[in-house]
């Protein structure tokens, strides 16, 4: 692009300076042409005036002019000590006298000459001429004038060469600052080409120069905000590919377990001879694994809808979702000999039911797994601080380290990895429970010491009425 900006600009001042450099030398050559025609033709007049004079005074006392030409024509050789200008006179076309030896072809037919003006001026390639016929009765005589223009020609000739010189040198002058103004105009364009370049190589911490307030600041500001708009986007896409990945290699990888469980028991059951009793239990193996695959394709159904969705955010009846928790955790709490209390303090919680139902069950459900059987208590609160709905879900359990709380989040990642195998966890619950939450834009926190339980907060904002 610079390189074509610039032959463009080069060639149009060239075409346009050498236009005005030969339409100046044609004018200088036309003004001295015209000057020197202009003295030609007053110095003719005065010549052939006193010259006509002459030849009246000498006719009315009856002397012919031919045999005095060179009398008549003497007064007059005093424009011609220049070297320049010759004189010619001719009678009859015929030449009678001349006032100098050089000799050239007069560019006049002297035997016609012209109506009306009888005066004309004529140019060759070496002399101006200018021709008069006298008035009757000497029409058949001419006055010639003629003038050197080698002298000015060639004075215009070096004026015209030295304009030549001056505009080569000027035009290179010109090209070399030419040149380095486009580079200057052109650095930060070639700048944003090395950045985009860059950016397209993959590195997307690329960034341009801002300073000043012209254009191309204003070019760099964008292409930075661009830049970072870019890497913003592919670290989104980068972390969200990790995930899916991550999601896949760990859901087969959980999957091989049942599958190999499912797979044992059926062939067990088809090749092996066994009681009634050992054909009941390897049933009871295989639906128990399939019931386990089938929670974990509904958790990550769940984890998938809410992914990237807006929820609802209209106030839910706290006492009815309690009433919907209380029911599902009854079960599971009597299976596992472990007490939940429910403590409400507020009339209203801000979301959808059955999506803050979904949470609570999944958060209940890890405290009770975490209880002993028999020793196990579960406090589920609902109340408000510092402005803010909290959900509270206590249990006096084995607790956590500082490592697994770091990792508790994480999809398929369990603390307790053989206790969460035999109670057919897949480490998606709380998972689950991290994309509810930032789907409301609220606030998970966990605090747990080993042997003395976890506690689960989520802090609501409360919506403004």
């Amino acid at each position: 692009m610079k390189q074509k900006t610039t032959l463009m600009t080069l060639g149009l001042f060239l075409v346009f300076f050498s236009a005005a450099v030969l339409l100046a030398s044609v004018t200088m050559l036309r003004g001295i042409l015209r000057t020197q025609r202009e003295r030609c033709l007053g110095e003719h007049y005065l010549i052939a005036s006193s010259l006509l004079r002459d030849i009246r005074a000498l006719n009315a006392r009856g002397i012919e002019m031919s045999p005095y030409i060179d009398d008549l024509m003497l007064p007059y050789l005093y424009f011609s000590q220049d070297g320049l200008t010759d004189l010619l006179f001719y009678q009859e076309g015929q030449l009678i006298y001349s006032s100098s030896d050089r000799m050239a072809e007069i560019p006049f037919d002297l035997s016609a000459p012209p109506q009306g003006d009888r005066l004309t001026a004529v140019r060759d390639s070496r002399f101006l001429w200018v021709a008069g016929w006298l008035p009757e009765p000497y029409q058949d005589s001419v006055l010639a004038y003629r003038f050197d223009l080698r002298d000015e020609l060639a004075g215009w000739r070096r004026t015209r060469n030295f304009l030549l010189v001056a505009s080569t040198v000027f035009s290179a002058l010109f090209t070399g600052c030419l040149y380095l103004l486009m580079s200057c105009l052109f650095r930060p364009m070639e700048r944003v080409a090395v950045a985009a370049q860059s950016i397209a190589a993959g590195n997307f911490g690329e960034r341009l120069p801002v300073a000043g307030r012209d254009e191309l600041t204003e070019l760099s500001r964008s292409f930075n905000q661009m830049a970072e708009e870019i890497q913003r986007q592919m670290a989104s896409l980068q972390e969200s590919a990790r995930q899916k990945q991550q999601l896949i290699d760990n859901l087969s990888h959980e999957m091989r377990t049942p599958l190999t469980t499912i797979y044992g028991y059926a062939e067990y059951l088809q090749k092996a001879a066994i009681s009634p009793e050992d054909r009941q239990s390897a049933l009871g193996y295989i639906l128990s694994e399939c019931r386990r695959m089938q929670n974990m394709a509904g958790q990550l159904l769940e984890l998938a809808s809410l992914r990237g969705g807006d929820l609802e955010r209209e106030p839910a009846d706290a006492a009815a979702l309690f009433d919907a928790v209380s029911g599902s955790a009854r079960y599971k709490a009597i299976e596992k000999q472990v007490s939940v209390v429910f403590q409400r303090e507020l009339e209203t919680l801000t979301g959808d039911l059955e999506v803050l139902r979904l949470l609570l069950d999944n958060l209940i459900d890890n405290a009770i797994k975490a209880c002993a059987p028999g020793e196990g208590r579960v406090l589920v609160r609902a109340f408000r601080d510092n402005g803010k709905d909290v959900l509270l879900v206590q249990d006096n359990g084995k607790g956590m380290t500082a490592e697994q709380l770091a990792h508790i989040r994480e999809p398929f990642y369990r603390a307790d990895k053989a206790r969460s195998r035999r109670d057919g966890g897949a480490g998606l619950g709380l998972a689950l429970c991290e994309q509810i939450v930032q789907a409301y834009q609220a606030e998970m926190s966990f605090s747990s010491q080993p042997g003395e339980g976890t506690t689960v907060r989520v802090a609501f904002e409360r919506d403004p009425v």
